[in-house]
């Protein structure tokens, strides 16, 4: 499985920084490669999304691009590097489009506790772990406000760090955040709008359910632009992943029967039995109903009444307008995402070129220590340049489409 490749190969690379005679170039080469082959063997949501872990982790001297058939296409270039806005280009199998990416640079700063004297090595080993988790926590969020096409109302200061302030979430996000088209906008219920400008407004009735489930595996087989499934491998069909709140979880357990909950639930086992996937790997609880199959996500997209949000017209352009749920309504608005194949596509710069035994390498994280500071801690140092957007299309008939995801919003009762 490529999983135990990508960790076998963060544990070799982890073994050849003990080598006293590494020069500084060729630490900063596999420090590099080391830590991006533990990010990629770590569970994350981003993770399971992706495909062909272990070759992204071992192309450092060349253009490369993993498989167009998983929810995330990443492209990878490392010869671009250390510039606002870098487009990386994206070429899509068996479809003519040719889509970009702006990436950008970001760097930061962490304490590494317990350690006052200058060894790169002993330094890195130390914020490695914390590093990780903050760049999963990051693109995590990134992830979900990119396919959920808003950022929402909700933050939680234990769980959220991408900011509410709508420009600070911009510059956060470096590319713009598309309202979902309005052929991948569905909802719970009986409703077919947010507030009501357009259609049939969301009313406390319109939650979350087993129907609700059924009615979207339904719509999703009707589209007149489908959205391919997802890949898994082992298996000859595909699926589509949908990931709904601890909320909208509950919903659809107060809706079904306890026997049908369990029939869900081994489905879904027995899926996972069946392939080797990074998509069913780490989380203990799936459902699988049709071919959809359900996950909750722990960092909900939710409205709150009053506050506005962007939804798409019905019109070949993708415009937007603005909604808003009622000031007086006593219940809030939770987004499901559906995700097919080329649902997100993302792009991975370089920042520094090593001279690695003998060879210009490009670099995708570089590290670096501040020497002690006033309390006698040392400070180190990392930075990174990537950027993500949803992948839109634009049909036979000139009308635009999100490729690969799609979303469902429901009520859910404020606690």
């Amino acid at each position: 499985m490529s999983l135990e490749k990508v960790k076998k190969l963060a544990k070799e690379l982890d073994e050849e920084l003990d080598n006293d005679e590494l020069r500084p170039d060729d630490r900063a080469a596999i420090m590099s490669r080391q830590f991006e082959a533990m990010l990629l063997s770590g569970w994350s949501l981003p993770n399971t999304l992706r495909s062909n872990h272990y070759d992204l982790a071992i192309h450092n001297d060349e253009r490369y691009q993993t498989d167009s058939r998983s929810v995330i296409i990443t492209a990878k270039d490392l010869a671009k590097s250390d510039v606002r806005h870098n487009n990386i280009s994206l070429w899509l199998e068996n479809e003519d489009v040719d889509f970009s990416v702006g990436a950008s640079l970001w760097r930061h700063e962490i304490k590494a506790q317990g350690l006052s004297e200058y060894d790169p090595v002993e330094s890195y080993r130390n914020v490695r772990e914390r590093i990780a988790f903050n760049i999963s926590s990051i693109e995590t969020e990134q992830f979900i406000f990119c396919a959920a096409g808003a950022r929402g109302h909700e933050y939680n200061p234990k769980l959220n760090i991408m900011p509410l302030d709508s420009d600070q979430f911009r510059k956060a996000m470096i590319n713009p955040v598309m309202a979902p088209s309005f052929d991948r906008h569905f909802y719970a219920g009986d409703a077919t709008d947010f507030d009501g400008q357009r259609g049939s407004a969301l009313s406390q009735a319109d939650k979350m359910s087993f129907s609700t489930l059924k009615n979207t595996a339904e719509n999703i087989k009707q589209l007149s632009v489908p959205i391919q499934k997802i890949k898994l491998p082992g298996l000859e069909d595909g699926v589509y992943l949908m990931i709904v709140t601890p909320r909208q979880w509950e919903d659809i357990k107060r809706s079904v029967s306890s026997n049908d909950w369990l029939h869900m639930r081994y489905r879904a086992d027995c899926l996972a039995k069946d392939s080797d996937g990074y998509l069913l790997s780490g989380h203990p609880k799936y459902l699988l109903t049709d071919n959809l199959l359900i996950r909750k996500y722990s960092k909900p997209v939710r409205f709150y009444p009053g506050l506005p949000l962007n939804i798409s017209d019905e019109n070949n352009e993708a415009t937007t307008h603005e909604a808003r749920l009622s000031k007086d309504a006593d219940f809030l608005v939770d987004r499901a995402i559906i995700f097919g194949a080329g649902a997100i596509i993302e792009g991975w710069g370089g920042v520094k070129r090593a001279a690695h035994v003998g060879e210009n390498m490009p670099l995708r994280y570089e590290f670096w220590e501040s020497y002690p500071d006033e309390q006698g801690l040392i400070r180190f140092n990392y930075k990174a340049m990537s950027g993500i957007k949803k992948l839109r299309i634009i049909s036979d008939d000139g009308r635009y489409y999100d490729n690969g995801v799609a979303v469902l919003d429901s009520v859910v009762m404020p606690k």
